[in-house]
């Protein structure tokens, strides 16, 4: 973690001026500029209410304005002209600090080794090359391919706390794809909890990563959680190194469409069950229409019906007979509902028939089941 070299001092000075100064019978001039100083503490920034002084590309700051960001109590007795420091006055916040300042610490080294690692400097664990030759369109070779697929498993498996990514990287026609897994239910559960600007800020990284290995070629990708095969993003990477997302909803590199959260909450259901029946019921694909102007979601649920559990299913056929697998149900809709409080409507899928099987009414709290 770097830290400033810049002295702590008292000061005030009210425009950006030369200060003529007079000392043992000379003049001396000083450049001072007032303000125009942006402090940061452990990597956020800090709003002071009094502002730094930079005197000949010396910055000074008001002892009092940095005390109290550093929760250190800071007295000034104007009659001894004396500055008095107490010590530490809120662990609470500086323990919060020190936490937030590890997790700036731990993203800037990952930043900084996966530099390292891409520059040839040090080598990644596992590799046949620590170093490359840059590829340019359509002329790469499947070892190639390979190096860079180990290189990106090395430098990106951990890009973040608590979640472990698995990349493959194939090459076909005229573009590169690269497939970025989670594997685990807990490792998928942290994902959910990551920002827009986490989720976009990593998959350029690896875009990135690629591009400097391999030139003047698109570069096409998923996450995807593997215990429901389905892909919880899609991205495209241009020749010109602009970056896209699609899927059921579409995301460009500027502004993420306000459904992103939408689809993530039903993502998060993997699973439903039904009365009778002890396993679970695989849902293989979600998918979210909303309608603005009316006001409601119809959410599509396409679920893994095997032959066992058929029986099961058609004992719940008609109206209001399945209370177990109304209760998931309406455990999405009311999260759905929270966020928008539309009119939802659940309906249900045979994924391998693409048939509809029933649905469920959020509103009236039913549900109707046909015959499979």
């Amino acid at each position: 973690m770097k830290k400033g070299k810049n002295l702590v001092a008292i000061g005030l000075c009210l425009a950006l001026c030369y200060i003529p100064m007079q000392a043992a019978g000379y003049y001396v001039t000083k450049n001072v500029q007032y303000g125009g100083v942006n402090l940061y503490y452990n990597g956020s920034y800090q709003n002071a209410t009094a502002k730094a002084v930079v005197i000949d590309e010396t910055t000074y700051l008001p002892v009092r304005a940095f005390g109290n960001m550093l929760g250190i109590n800071i007295d000034w007795n104007k009659n001894t002209q004396t500055v008095n420091v107490n010590g530490i006055a809120n662990t609470a916040l500086s323990a919060q600090a020190e936490l937030q300042a590890k997790d700036y610490e731990i993203a800037a080294l990952r930043k900084e080794l996966a530099e390292l690692k891409q520059e040839g400097v040090i080598s990644s664990t596992n590799s046949s090359s620590s170093s490359y030759e840059t590829t340019s369109g359509n002329d790469i070779s499947s070892s190639e391919v390979s190096d860079t697929r180990r290189a990106l498993d090395n430098t990106y498996s951990d890009y973040f706390s608590d979640i472990d990514l698995d990349f493959s990287l194939s090459h076909s026609s005229n573009r590169l794809r690269v497939n970025i897994s989670i594997d685990d239910s807990s490792d998928y559960r942290e994902f959910n909890k990551l920002s827009r600007s986490e989720v976009r800020n990593f998959i350029e990284d690896v875009c990135e990563f690629i591009r400097d290995r391999h030139d003047d070629i698109v570069i096409v990708g998923n996450i995807e959680y593997d215990n429901t095969n389905r892909y919880l993003y899609s991205f495209t990477y241009s020749k010109s190194d602009s970056l896209s997302y699609s899927g059921d909803s579409y995301y460009n590199d500027d502004e993420w469409s306000d459904d992103y959260s939408l689809q993530r909450i039903i993502d998060r259901t993997s699973y439903v069950k039904i009365d009778g029946y002890s396993s679970s019921i695989d849902v293989k694909e979600a998918r979210l229409d909303i309608s603005d102007s009316r006001e409601y979601i119809q959410v599509r649920l396409y679920l893994n019906i095997t032959d066992d559990m058929k029986s099961a299913w058609n004992r719940h056929t008609g109206e209001d007979n399945d209370t177990v697998l109304r209760s998931y149900l309406r455990d999405m809709a009311e999260d759905l509902y929270d966020e928008t409080d539309y009119d939802i409507e659940i309906v249900l899928y045979n994924n391998s028939t693409r048939n509809s099987i029933g649905y469920y009414q959020y509103d009236d709290n039913e549900i109707y089941l046909y015959s499979i």
